[in-house]
């Protein structure tokens, strides 16, 4: 299933699902193309409103050395994800702003909820709209391409689409100043010390795929999931994982 979506200016962003860190990726104009990856709503790790951060008050009777050490490191990587993104997106105004898979940490059942400062998913999803709505231009586009159903099993990544007027795929192709982008969620990683992770299958896939028409032909290839940081190409393709806004 294709659908297209026309920006008002000389670029043209298009999606295709095929049914299924931060980092900003700088176009032939500066600030055109914006991508955060793993925001993880909800957990005091991840992206975290101001109202939602740890508490900053100074250590209290009978708390713990460690205790008042990780609550106030807590705090400050909270705050410092916080003023990145402010700045990112308030300063830097991308024209598309692509956020790829688990915007909430969900009820993170193996952990019972621990590291959470909310279990619910529709108060997590509610903090991710809360955070963008008001820091993205109109003239933005947003595109999510969908996580893990561990951490959105209610599907509140659909509701977070709706709410902030985004296009949601499972797998997506952003067609964006002449350039083509690769865009889904999940990547398996090296299971060795010496292990690197698999994008480069995907871009053989992508090969495959595009031969017999099934699938646009990708200049660069992304994913996220893995929370680190890895690169590769050649003088005609870019393959990216992005490190997460959980830390």
């Amino acid at each position: 299933m294709w659908c297209r979506v026309r920006i008002p200016h000389k670029a043209v962003l298009a999606l295709s699902d095929t049914a299924g860190s931060k980092i900003g990726v700088r176009m032939n104009r500066p600030n055109d193309m914006l991508v955060i990856s793993d925001l993880h709503s909800g957990a005091h790790g991840g992206l975290t409103r101001p109202v939602n951060w740890m508490s900053g008050l100074p250590q209290q009777e009978g708390e713990k050395d460690s205790t008042y050490a990780r609550r106030k490191f807590t705090r400050a990587v909270q705050q410092a994800e916080w003023n990145w993104a402010r700045k990112s997106l308030l300063n830097e105004r991308p024209k598309v702003l692509v956020l790829p898979g688990d915007l909430t940490d969900g009820k993170q059942k193996k952990s019972e909820g621990a590291g959470l400062w909310s279990p619910v998913p529709k108060e997590q999803a509610d903090a991710v709209v809360e955070i963008f709505k008001p820091l993205v231009s109109e003239e933005t586009k947003i595109f999510i391409v969908r996580g893990t159903q561990y951490h959105d099993e209610n599907g509140v990544e659909d509701y977070i689409a709706e709410e902030l007027g985004a296009e949601i795929a499972n797998h997506g192709f952003l067609e964006f100043a002449g350039v083509v982008f690769d865009l889904k969620h999940k990547e398996s990683g090296g299971d060795v010390p010496s292990g690197r992770p698999s994008i480069r299958n995907s871009y053989l896939s992508n090969l495959l795929w595009a031969a017999r028409d099934l699938q646009p032909l990708a200049d660069v290839t992304i994913r996220a999931h893995l929370h680190s940081y890895h690169f590769e190409g050649s003088d005609n393709w870019l393959g990216m994982v992005l490190p997460g806004m959980q830390w």
